[in-house]
């Protein structure tokens, strides 16, 4: 992050912890770490960055130290120093300069295989100029049992609070008529001005 703002910049991250236990040939200067074989190898084919941490509860003590992917360094020692390898804000610029590619053209984060499902909410809403209201002496549930036991076709594109109806369609052209009593129609860019009255039934 920079300022608030992802960069998609990518280290991978390997935590090693302990409560109180002391490091490899741990000094008031630094401590070493022996790196499995196999972790070796298997960080050596990553193709980003590789840090591991080293996080002790009992003084709540950070440091790091990257892991050479170097086909041909095949030293599984690492050397902390403590003063230097430390992690805390002051390291901020030498993680980033981990991001910065040696060779070649950057790296590369690919999409997820078969891309991904997304619900997007971000489309503009358009509201109707006009809205109807109508008092009703049903709430919702009893107004949709009214609506299923009729013949014609139910339609639920509308709300009941409070004893009142809602909707952006009129009423009178569907089976809701059945459910409301007087209407009154709402028109206006905001739908907030009252511009007629009608009967229904």
């Amino acid at each position: 992050m920079e300022d608030g703002r992802p960069l998609a910049r990518m280290i991978a991250v390997q935590i090693k912890s302990t409560d109180d236990g002391r490091y490899g040939s741990e000094t008031d200067q630094g401590f070493s770490y022996l790196l499995r074989l196999h972790d070796l190898d298997y960080w050596k084919g990553s193709n980003l960055p590789v840090i591991v941490v080293f996080f002790r509860r009992s003084d709540n003590s950070f440091y790091w130290k990257e892991v050479s992917r170097d086909p041909d360094q095949n030293e599984r020692r690492l050397q902390i120093d403590k003063a230097k390898d430390v992690l805390d804000n002051s390291t901020l610029n030498r993680l980033a300069d981990l991001t910065v590619p040696k060779a070649g053209f950057g790296y590369y984060v690919p999409a997820l295989g078969g891309g991904e499902e997304a619900l997007v909410n971000i489309l503009p809403l358009y509201l109707p100029t006009e809205m109807y209201v109508a008092s009703t002496p049903y709430d919702g549930k009893r107004a949709t049992a009214v609506l299923l036991e009729d013949d014609e076709p139910a339609r639920f594109d509308w709300t009941i609070v409070g004893g009142t109806f809602w909707s952006f369609r009129d009423p009178r052209t569907s089976c809701c008529r059945k459910i409301v009593e007087g209407l009154d129609v709402l028109r206006g860019s905001a739908g907030a001005s009252l511009a007629s009255r009608a009967d229904g039934n």
